[in-house]
């Protein structure tokens, strides 16, 4: 996990709900480099662990081979937002640590037609299904038919994922949970590549997800062990991290549950 340097701001990205403002900044090791920086209000960090969430998902894709941006978290004064935003918003934004993912230029935010077109070819789109349906992604199509799927010619990055893991937040007190009835109350319908992979012959569904049941099985739970070591430095709340640790060890002992439902899912 890199601390960001600032070197300085641009503007406010255009199309993103959450107004991300586009920054310059030094990582690790001194690279001037573009950053899309999120500027998540207080009240969403404290009720929905969004930045350790946008976090934890970004560990989790690299760990399934999928491609996601490079990330930073970076201190700025809050004051000088004013510039991008109004002093009532400025007042709602969370001080600390902001999350940021590194600007690639020449991407576009996909749409269906244009995927089919360019990428599914290429690229093993039931990995990503599947990937979504275990930190169970509301946002890669969902109800706001928002994809966070950038894509330039034949490649594609996975952005914005602080809308997964449901049974994640404050305000989820229990310790016990069922995480066969979590699992199973995904709405997976929405996805964006849902109807795509239904529409694949029965011969090759079969062994659709093999794959990514391997990597499900032999995931390595360490290297998140050690993300919320890194995170606590940091200062990012991250609530009872032994809500992830149980679901992700659950997900490893029952990935043959999981590969049947998902092949249901797409019959």
């Amino acid at each position: 996990m890199q601390e960001l340097n600032l070197l300085g701001y641009h503007s406010v990205l255009s199309g993103g709900s959450s107004k991300p403002i586009l920054i310059n900044a030094l990582n690790e090791i001194g690279e001037d480099k573009t950053f899309v920086m999120k500027t998540y209000r207080s009240n969403f960090i404290e009720e929905n662990f969004s930045i350790a969430k946008e976090i934890l998902v970004t560990i989790l894709a690299r760990e399934f081979d999928l491609p996601i941006p490079e990330y930073g978290l970076i201190k700025i004064d809050n004051t000088n937002l004013r510039e991008f935003y109004s002093n009532d918003e400025v007042n709602l934004i969370d001080t600390g640590y902001k999350f940021c993912t590194e600007f690639h230029e020449g991407y576009v935010i996909m749409n269906t037609a244009l995927a089919i077109k360019k990428i599914l070819k290429d690229y093993e789109i039931e990995t990503l299904f599947a990937f979504d349906n275990l930190i169970m992604n509301v946002d890669r199509g969902g109800f706001r038919n928002k994809p966070n799927l950038l894509i330039r010619d034949e490649d594609f990055l996975l952005i914005d994922h602080e809308q997964t893991l449901p049974f994640y937040n404050s305000f989820e007190k229990k310790k016990d949970f069922n995480f066969f009835t979590i699992f199973n109350n995904f709405y997976y319908q929405n996805h964006i590549f849902w109807s795509t992979l239904k529409s694949f012959d029965h011969k090759k569904k079969q062994n659709l997800f093999d794959e990514f049941i391997e990597l499900l099985r032999t995931l390595n739970i360490n290297n998140i062990k050690l993300i919320f070591s890194q995170m606590e430095k940091f200062g990012i709340l991250f609530g009872d991290k032994d809500a992830i640790f149980a679901y992700i060890n659950w997900a490893k002992v029952n990935y043959s549950y999981i590969s049947k439902v998902l092949k249901n899912r797409i019959k």
